[in-house]
């Protein structure tokens, strides 16, 4: 589910609890973080897959492990700096809020 670009990855970021509790393993840590292949396989192997599948960590031989690239980074970013407030604010609400206000006023 992709509707464009927003700093070189798609506007939308679908991460699940688990694929966000794994990059965060990443982006928590230090920025030359290293994670070796027997602390790799303590993690959900499903998250885990899919962070390398979409390129947001990869495996660096040399490093001995695998490391949080740039795309990962800019995803767990673009994650949390979402913005959920409305443009205009002064408007009506949705009408599934108008329907849940009708069913609170009758009961």
């Amino acid at each position: 589910m992709q509707t464009g670009k927003l700093n070189g990855i798609p506007a939308k970021i679908l991460l699940s609890n688990r694929q966000y509790a794994a990059l965060r393993l990443f982006t928590d840590a230090r920025s030359s973080f290293v994670m070796d292949t027997d602390n790799a396989l303590l993690v959900d192997q499903r998250s885990f897959g899919s962070l390398f599948h979409r390129g947001y960590i990869r495996y660096e031989k040399g490093r001995g492990g695998f490391v949080l690239t740039n795309l990962g980074k800019r995803a767990r970013q673009t994650f949390d700096d979402t913005d959920i407030y409305r443009k205009q604010p002064a408007t009506t609400f949705s009408s599934y809020i108008r329907t849940i206000k009708a069913l609170t006023r009758t009961a």
